[in-house]
């Protein structure tokens, strides 16, 4: 693929995963409980220069949970968006592994530094086996994230 089909693929799927977000808190923001914004970011990656991409924002309230992403050429994916709130140190990397119609995204879990100091055994362990535990994303795993963040 060339610089153009990748960055072409990467914001497809960018798209794709931001329309599925938005369908599923569509109903929210009919209940005016949630609002959406898109904003453009500056992404610079080594291989593929510099590029501008949305970043997604719910809205609720004094907490705002961001979809943002981060890099398409990633080590062990084909691409990472990062979902972090305002209110939590908690957050959570969307990876899409394949490309094209047959991608998925998988959810893994951010680590917190300070969390992983007060928690040093599981923190050992995980060092000890440094296969990260991914969650296939869907529907439900987002409603998850959702509930984590704008109740944090």
């Amino acid at each position: 693929m060339s610089q153009v089909d990748i960055l072409d693929d990467w914001k497809a799927a960018t798209e794709d995963l931001f329309q599925l977000v938005e369908n599923f808190v569509r109903p929210f923001v009919h209940e005016n409980l949630l609002s959406i914004d898109r904003e453009l970011i500056n992404i610079t990656e080594e291989n593929l220069g510099s590029y501008v991409a949305p970043k997604l924002v719910l809205h609720s309230g004094p907490v705002n949970v961001v979809f943002q992403p981060v890099a398409r050429l990633t080590a062990g994916s084909t691409g990472r968006i990062d979902v972090s709130s305002s209110r939590s140190e908690v957050g959570y990397s969307l990876l899409r592994h394949g490309i094209g119609v047959e991608a998925t995204w998988d959810v893994m879990p951010k680590i917190n530094r300070l969390a992983a100091l007060a928690d040093v055994i599981p923190a050992f362990e995980n060092a000890l086996n440094p296969r990260p535990r991914f969650i296939k994303f869907n529907t439900a795993e987002l409603e998850k994230i959702l509930d984590k963040l704008f109740a944090a």
